[in-house]
């Protein structure tokens, strides 16, 4: 049994909880809490996996519980809750806390949040989670792409609010220039300002931007980190390009060819995190592999308990990153490990991943495990891989 504790100033939503957990509450012990401190001897006495905490409460509010539960219940997965709009109370929350929902809650935003946080049950699993608990250095959720997350669910979003909101961090706008009139986009024209961008590219391209950008900023270069950060932000980049156009080419939709994009951004999020935090070990690992992922793979779990992948994936979800991007980016190295057999969005980035990993390695072949041809043939898709490699160097 999973244990959820809510923590509101409202003793009447642990029960709205429950019943809108509906056939799962079989899986779950929902705990209910009114103050801070009822909350803590909660969580002192039972092992609570995931904590919804409101902005209202007796005593200390909601920002500072959940600070309190970041220090002393590290593994525990914190969702915000409040019925405040503003941006500013927004990100103040985003700051100790995984996920944001509004209130009132609704059932829908309720079960996603919920599901979300414990997608994917490997990443779930007490190695894992431990593991991300110990680190010293950990990213967080960049509160520009927050606000512009915030702004496209807006029923008055627009181009022209998203871009100010963009506008208010130069230093993001300068690097959003220099990407966007890069060869990865092959445009005609030269892009003067963030509107522009958005205007030729599309808001949620330019908001993934953001999203992998900070991220990277977040993980500076150092003597004594064992790989270069801007040879993996140009991987990054390579493999989410070609896993938009893999996608488009498979004609995936909208939704899915843009996940596939901002999976090719963040799936190696794990390697910076391991080497940010263990340099001296990872360069062993790095030392005894070379540019064998696989063999990389299993050196990371045997190393480190997880590998770069699942902790890239356990992140992504617990900051509330669609499923299919999580998916892609726990699994790209081994698609098989899905059940599901179809053309998705964790093809399209193993398919990228692979193939961009062959530009890296100087021109020679890739090491012919990398491509996981008996699930593209489950896929039904492995007779497009030639033109998938002629559109990838294409997209390049």
């Amino acid at each position: 049994m999973k244990h959820l504790l809510v923590v509101d100033d409202d003793p009447a939503l642990p029960v709205q909880f429950r019943s809108m957990l509906g056939e799962g509450l079989g899986e779950w012990i929902v705990h209910g809490a009114t103050t801070a401190d009822t909350a803590i001897k909660t969580m002192c006495a039972a092992s609570i996996d995931i904590v919804f905490v409101g902005t209202h409460l007796g005593g200390i509010g909601g920002i500072e519980l959940l600070t309190d539960i970041k220090h002393r219940f590290p593994l525990t997965i914190r969702i915000a809750m409040s019925g405040a709009a503003h941006q500013t109370m927004v990100m103040r929350f985003l700051e100790v806390a995984h996920q944001f929902i509004p209130k009132p809650v609704i059932p829908e935003a309720f079960r996603s949040a919920l599901a979300r946080a414990t997608c994917l049950p490997q990443m779930s699993t007490e190695s894992i989670r431990g593991l991300v608990a110990d680190l010293r250095s950990v990213p967080c959720l960049p509160d520009i792409y927050q606000e512009l997350v915030a702004e496209l669910q807006s029923p008055r979003a627009s181009i022209e609010a998203a871009a100010r909101i963009l506008s208010r961090d130069m230093a993001m706008v300068s690097k959003i220039m220099q990407v966007v009139n890069s060869a990865y986009f092959s445009l005609r024209r030269t892009i003067s300002s963030p509107a522009h961008a958005m205007a030729l590219l599309g808001i949620d391209t330019v908001k993934s931007l953001v999203l992998g950008l900070q991220i990277f900023s977040q993980f500076p270069q150092t003597a004594s980190l064992p790989l270069s950060v801007d040879t993996l932000w140009r991987h990054a980049m390579s493999c989410a390009v070609s896993a938009r156009a893999i996608a488009q080419a498979a004609g995936l939709g909208t939704l899915a060819v843009e996940a596939a994009f901002v999976a090719g951004l963040v799936h190696d999020l794990g390697l910076l995190i391991l080497a940010t935090n263990y340099p001296d070990r990872y360069a062993a690992v790095l030392r005894g592999c070379g540019q064998n992922m696989h063999a990389r793979v299993a050196a990371e779990t045997e190393v480190f308990g997880a590998s770069h992948c699942e902790i890239a994936g356990y992140l992504l979800g617990i900051w509330g990153l669609q499923d299919s991007i999580v998916e892609a980016a726990s699994y790209h190295h081994k698609p098989s490990c899905r059940p599901h057999r179809a053309m998705s969005v964790l093809t399209a980035v193993h398919v990228a991943d692979a193939l961009d990993d062959e530009g890296l390695t100087l021109g020679e072949p890739c090491n012919p495990e990398s491509i996981d041809m008996a699930y593209l043939s489950a896929c039904g898709v492995v007779q497009h891989l030639s033109r998938w490699r002629e559109t990838c160097r294409q997209a390049a």
